[in-house]
């Protein structure tokens, strides 16, 4: 495992972060349209919130690098998440995979998986490929 980035220390941080798991921003800007509810509202960073921006990164990487919410404004795209709004699949995206990305957007931070469950869900997905294969646009047969 690589120990730094760019020349900045990357492990032996990780001791701290795991027996402190809450990560608070003071100040700075947020990039709003891959960043949880929560996070956004109270500028507290979890792992929690940090597979919220995972499964944008997920949509970002299925749909060829599109930008999420498209030209919506940061206030726009608060407002919608906050209704309820959740990305639709990319085109050709599988279904199995959208609904990842749906269940890293839980409102509730609880109810989103945890990393290791994300690792599992795609490690079945890759292994058995005929998941993957129904889209969205797709009509059932």
């Amino acid at each position: 495992l690589p120990t730094s980035v760019g020349g900045a220390c990357v492990l032996p941080c990780l001791p701290a972060f795991i027996n402190d798991p809450i990560f608070q921003l003071q100040g700075g800007k947020i990039p709003i349209r891959w960043t949880a509810p929560e996070a956004i509202a109270y500028r507290k960073f979890t792992s929690a919130s940090d597979v919220w921006s995972y499964g944008v990164v997920m949509w970002e990487v299925m749909s060829y690098g599109e930008r999420p919410y498209w030209d919506m404004s940061n206030q726009d795209v608060i407002k919608a998440i906050d209704e309820g709004y959740r990305l639709p699949p990319p085109m050709d995206c599988p279904v199995a995979l959208h609904q990842l990305m749906l269940d890293c957007w839980q409102r509730e931070r609880a109810d989103r998986p945890k990393f290791g469950q994300i690792v599992n869900m795609l490690d079945k997905l890759i292994r058995n490929p005929n998941t993957l294969k129904r889209t969205g646009g797709e009509t059932a047969v």
